[in-house]
């Protein structure tokens, strides 16, 4: 990977290419200014001018895939060789109610999402925000197909169709991000401040992103750099009327002699949520901060962005065992963290980098990522404390072999490191490596698309003698376990007319059992459950088939897409009967599995109507080859919203009222320890505008989720075994000031 970086220095200058072009309406003729014209593989873009005109300079050569965006058109998005003799773009585009997709990311490759076989869906932080979100998890668990696995308000992480931990890779500034997810009670902790969106990858991945993208991948990418030459700030402020809580954050983005520069801080904190019964859920509160910084430049050939992220967060949490040591007492209001919780503080440093020749271009990413988890169980004590620390790589080379054809292959290597440094231990000190190596393939026709690759991994498992930890077995003390997985996919994309897309893919996926898994030999945190991991065990294998359907006009888009995720030796704890001194014995089990099921979206938006009337459907069914339900998967749901869009000369489509509901299904398919959850209906109300000011604008949303104070057991949630509801009504008041 050294030598790939410091190829750069090597490459000689080639002239500086630049784009330009004119954008127009498609009907009129007419220009249009300030049009969004980006590149993100360049991170690079410009608004259109009056008379529809723009310019992009000082780009390296190659092949890019560019798009064009406007409010009340449907997004441009096209493939550019860009070099000196690129000649004038002209752009049309069209008016209409359905704005269409952005560009989404595959690996570290751009596409228009109907150009390629994968099932991609995004969220932008606009949108994660318009729905009162508390998290990057709460936020996805609205999406057809989506849910999270919560313990209140503030711990929770996302489902990917019944699937999460381990089996759901979450990519943050550009690498992998491991905060020990193989606990249900460790949460994602990631919150929406400084990105521009999160894309979601529905299925295995893990031809281009490894181990534990077997159930899918949450690519969430950062916020834009500002416009060239410029300096752009924000001013963020979100009110909770559920937890009496409140977040914050500032942005700083400057762009000034081809260097990039950004700086973001926020922080939150919120009291215990309130269910809708009206009873406070003692120590569901959480609170954190938060910063992260960017450093960047461009040369000719030459693009880098360097990053520091920093985050600590503390999370309350009931433990049934205990539930005395909750402080029932304390005011409405309290931040007092005296009883049980967690405290979790994260580093994370990246370097992005592409070097870019001709038809080929070079990306090295390189990443630190360093995890320190505490638990206090009262008494101000720590008594578990775990440090996991990765060192993580990702180089790559992409050829352009043709116009239509491209060829990518690549390693990842990864090394982590975990430690025990509490009083009590429940995985052992243990040193973990892993390597894949892969190569991916695509073809491009007008109307057809076919993308394949091949990838082997490797991974190395070794768990040392740790204090005040005994092993299952006699032999499992610093044994060294080896894991190897080749993986495929194959899929193919077919437009028609330029309204009709089919997809088709197949793919397979694998990730080695976690240190729980294997190792597990004592109390569960917090519970009555001793569980007794499996050093024999073998890593699981999944092979899913999908297809999909999307067709879209001017005033309406849909979408139809089912699966079959087939897994071999599908790991979960199962309970034995048998107890331990008086504690039930769980134990880490295999079968084959299935997941299997479907989504179904409507998105209606006529032109001439400010109306957008939106929908989703979702369902799944899960079970072992012993016909026996599979735990913790998610009731089927279906939803709906109404969006009323007050358009204005100057300012469209900036004022909104939104109205939805949402209903979910009872789920008594559950597993043989789990509790079934009955039917419930979720109404939401809210609206937002953008107020101009003489020389500042100030963008104000107001939203209400479960308006009518509905008192429901969440499937997913982990506070239904206690007999303990979800939150009840909950009124979010965001304001954002750029300056």
């Amino acid at each position: 990977m050294l030598f790939l970086l410091s190829a750069g220095f090597c490459i000689a200058a080639n002239a500086q290419s630049a784009l330009s072009g004119v954008v127009s309406d498609m009907g009129s003729g007419k220009p249009l200014s300030h049009v969004t014209v980006y590149i993100p593989e360049l991170q690079t873009g410009t608004l259109s001018n009056e008379d529809g005109t723009f310019t992009l300079s000082s780009l390296a050569p190659g092949t890019f895939t560019i798009s064009f965006s406007y409010v009340g058109y449907k997004t441009v998005i096209m493939t550019v060789v860009i070099d000196a003799a690129t000649p004038p773009l002209q752009i049309e585009m069209e008016n209409t109610g359905i704005e269409g997709e952005s560009i989404v990311v595959y690996g570290t490759r751009n596409s228009d999402p109907d150009r390629t076989a994968v099932n991609i869906s995004t969220m932008s932080l606009a949108e994660a925000r318009e729905r009162g979100s508390y998290s990057i998890s709460d936020a996805l668990s609205k999406l057809p197909g989506m849910s999270q696995l919560s313990t209140g308000r503030g711990i929770s992480k996302p489902v990917i169709r019944g699937l999460y931990g381990n089996r759901i890779q979450t990519q943050l500034l550009g690498m992998r991000f491991d905060n020990q997810q193989w606990q249900d009670e460790h949460g994602l902790g990631l919150t929406d401040e400084g990105i521009d969106r999160i894309e979601i990858i529905k299925g295995p991945a893990s031809i281009m992103y490894g181990s534990e993208a077997m159930g899918g991948v949450l690519n969430i990418l950062e916020e834009k750099p500002s416009e060239k030459d410029r300096r752009e700030q924000d001013l963020s402020a979100r009110f909770f009327s559920n937890t009496v809580g409140g977040a914050a954050d500032y942005g700083f983005r400057k762009w000034r002699d081809n260097k990039i520069m950004r700086l973001r801080l926020g922080a939150e904190s919120h009291g215990d949520y309130i269910d809708g019964n009206g009873n406070r859920v003692y120590n569901s509160r959480f609170d954190g901060i938060s910063g992260k910084g960017t450093y960047g430049f461009r040369k000719t050939q030459w693009y880098s962005t360097n990053n520091l992220m920093v985050s600590f967060n503390r999370f309350g949490f009931l433990m049934d065992s205990e539930l005395n040591r909750i402080d029932t007492t304390a005011p409405r209001w309290s931040r007092n963290f005296s009883g049980p919780h967690h405290q979790v503080f994260f580093t994370m440093v990246t370097s992005q980098n592409t070097i870019y020749k001709g038809q080929t271009q070079w990306k090295v990413n390189l990443g630190i990522h360093s995890n320190l988890r505490q638990e206090q169980e009262g008494g101000n004590r720590i008594s578990l404390e775990m440090l996991l620390n990765t060192f993580s790589g990702d180089a790559q080379w992409i050829r352009d072999i043709s116009s239509t054809s491209e060829f990518t292959a690549g390693i990842q290597p990864m090394l982590q490191l975990n430690n025990n440094f509490g009083s009590r231990v429940i995985v052992p000190n243990a040193t973990l490596a892993e390597n894949g190596i892969f190569g991916y393939w695509r073809k491009s026709w007008n109307h057809l698309v076919f993308e394949s690759g091949l990838r082997f991994d490797l991974k190395s498992i070794t768990a040392f003698e740790t204090s005040d930890f005994t092993f299952a077995e006699d032999d499992a003390a610093g044994k060294n376990l080896l894991f190897l997985s080749p993986n495929g996919s194959a899929g193919i994309a077919y437009q028609y007319a330029g309204h009709f897309t089919a997809k088709l893919n197949v793919s397979s996926g694998y990730r080695a059992p976690n240190l729980a898994e294997l190792y597990s030999n004592g109390l569960h945190e917090g519970t009555l459950r001793w569980e007794i991991g499996d050093a024999q065990m073998k890593s699981e294998n999944n092979i899913n088939a999908e297809a999909s359907v999307i067709y879209e006009t001017k005033v309406f888009s849909g979408s139809a897409s089912a699966y079959h995720n087939q897994f071999f030796n599908y790991i979960y704890l199962n309970p034995t009967g048998e107890k331990y001194y008086g504690f039930d014995i769980y134990r880490y089990v295999q079968k084959d599995a299935y997941l299997q099921g479907g989504e179904l979206t409507l998105d209606v938006s006529p032109v001439r109507i400010p109306l957008d009337f939106s929908a989703g459907y979702s369902l799944i069914r899960a079970k072992t080859s012993d016909d026996e339900y599979l735990p913790f998967i998610p009731s089927d749901k279906i939803g709906g919203s109404l969006k009323l869009n007050l358009m204005e000369d100057k300012h469209p489509g900036e004022t909104f009222i939104t109205l939805g509901a949402d209903y979910y299904f009872s789920q008594d398919r559950v597993g043989q320890f789990e509790t079934p959850t009955g039917d419930y209906v979720l109404v939401n109300l809210g609206g937002g505008a953008v107020i101009h000011l003489t020389n500042q604008i100030i963008e104000v949303s107001l939203i209400c989720n479960n308006l009518l104070d509905a008192a429901y057991y969440d499937a997913l949630s982990r506070y239904k075994d206690y007999g303990i509801l979800n939150p009840g009504r909950d009124v979010n008041l965001n304001i954002r000031i750029p300056f």
